[in-house]
């Protein structure tokens, strides 16, 4: 039977309280970027609806929303914008 002593003891705590912090950060660390990943990229709080463009005659306007257009049609990665 082994014998223990208090400091060995006391390090196998401090090791032990070390890698409970390590998990609890680790955890909290990728909580927060998957919903950080999750906000801008799928939960649409980003999207743009409309573009208006004031003081410009028609030809410019036609001109924004065929190249707004062009643009989103394009893919990324495979993925639709």
């Amino acid at each position: 039977m082994a014998v223990l002593k208090y400091q060995d003891k006391l390090q196998q705590t401090k090791k032990k309280r070390r890698r409970i912090k390590a998990a609890a950060f680790l955890s909290g660390a990728l909580l927060f970027t998957g919903g950080a990943v999750c906000l801008l990229f799928f939960a649409g709080f980003f999207e743009v609806g409309t573009i208006v463009v004031i003081g410009a005659d028609q030809t410019i306007t036609q001109q924004v929303e065929q190249t707004v257009a062009n643009w989103l049609a394009e893919k990324f990665l495979s993925i639709e914008r």
